[in-house]
């Protein structure tokens, strides 16, 4: 038996936490599950402390999920043409870089142990969300392997598509920022240091800003190294406080309610949870178990609260709409669309095309919401600019004055 720690959302949207004992993470959500609660989160108290001692000495390998979009996507066409599980695995190994060779090897050693592809997969957490492992565990029971990573492929897809959007859109104000933290640097080590000496030295009057300029000199010089060590530290207390589900959905609420971005983050929910859930009902999974599944790998708390609330409302016979809370998860008419779809039979199609949808009004919105940021960036960059040449030139004039 192992001990588990655990985060889990009750129907209500209630966070409890707790330990349990079980055979596996899989038995002690399936126990959890039975209470009522939908785990968000869930480690083996043993594995996590080897983890963190053994974290350090790991070579960082990058993001996953490029990787696995590719292993997805080649083996199911291999298995499409007819090819043996394990065959396919070898035939991927054999053509896969470094770390996914040995991930492809191990994998294809498990089925030929008689291992299930979902259970070899559970045995590879870094690379394989519970999603993932679920879907495929959907399309082996219904003998539909091949479709179900089909459709896991499409999802992926979707899903890289809206990041590569999301990091081509803040590129841009990305290297405004970083050539602005540059030359700021630049001056306030090397210039303005210097330059505060001749002034003193040939007795001129240092105004506010100059003053400003050089008491900030003087400390990042000075205090730079615990500058870097606060920044650090502040942001893995972040990280750590906002893993926290109340805290995360404190969060969350807030981004909701901002003007632009709100409206932009319940879409991108939407999308999301309607890419999601329709991927795992084409995959054979029954809608509770669907739903169950989204509660505990998606990123969102606030969501994941939603999701369970919509999972109690259809065990017990009450149909799929959003709850109270909904309007500050998903758009308003996002609720009634999956409720209309549920009752006619076509919540999957209703889900894709509202995944196609919201993609489209996501993509609109990232790019005036970019059309604003970039010259934000750019008046932001100026001012700090024009703050220091100030700062410069204002005991220059002083000077020449008095001379």
């Amino acid at each position: 038996m192992a001990v588990f720690e655990y985060k889990a959302i009750r129907a209500g949207g209630e966070t409890v936490t707790g330990t349990l004992d079980a055979e596996s993470a899989r038995r002690a959500r399936e126990s959890l599950r039975e209470h009522g609660l939908y785990v968000t989160d869930m480690r083996q108290v043993g594995l996590e402390r080897a983890g963190r001692s053994l974290k350090g000495l790991i070579p960082f390998r990058g993001d996953p999920r490029p990787r696995v979009l590719w292993m997805t996507r080649e083996l199911a066409l291999l298995l499409m043409t007819g090819m043996p599980l394990r065959d396919a695995l070898g035939s991927l190994a054999r053509s896969a870089p470094g770390g996914m060779k040995r991930l492809l090897r191990s994998l294809r050693d498990d089925i030929t142990k008689g291992d299930s592809l979902a259970t070899a997969l559970r045995r590879h957490g870094e690379w394989f969300d519970g999603l993932y492992v679920g879907m495929v565990e959907a399309g082996e029971r219904s003998g539909e392997l091949p479709e179900v990573l089909g459709h896991v492929t499409a999802y992926l897809e979707s899903q890289d598509a809206f990041r590569r959007q999301v990091q081509t859109a803040l590129l841009y104000p990305k290297v405004v920022a970083l050539a602005a933290l540059a030359v700021v640097v630049f001056l306030m080590s090397s210039v303005v240091p210097r330059f505060i000496e001749v002034i003193l030295r040939r007795g001129g009057a240092l105004p506010w800003p100059t003053l400003v300029l050089q008491r900030l000199s003087g400390f990042f010089a000075s205090s730079w190294h615990w500058c870097v060590l606060g920044l650090l530290g502040a942001w893995a207390a972040w990280r750590a406080l906002r893993a926290r589900t109340w805290l995360g959905m404190s969060w969350e609420r807030w981004l909701a309610g901002l003007p632009l971005l709100g409206p932009l983050r319940r879409r991108q929910a939407a999308q999301q949870f309607s890419v999601m859930l329709s991927a795992l009902l084409k995959g054979g999974v029954q809608l509770p178990d669907a739903l169950g599944e989204l509660v505990q790998t998606i990123d969102s708390p606030l969501v994941a609260a939603e999701a369970a609330m919509m999972r109690e409302r259809v065990v017990h016979g009450r149909g799929l709409s959003a709850g109270e809370e909904g309007g500050a998860v998903f758009p308003a008419s996002f609720g009634d669309m999956v409720a209309a779809g549920q009752e006619s039979g076509s919540l999957e199609s209703v889900l894709e095309t509202a995944s196609r949808v919201y993609a489209a009004e996501i993509e609109v919105t990232t790019k005036k919401l970019t059309a604003l940021v970039e010259p934000a960036a750019i008046l932001a960059v100026a001012a700090v600019v024009a703050f220091v040449v100030a700062a410069i030139l204002l005991p220059v004039f002083e000077l020449s004055r008095i001379q």
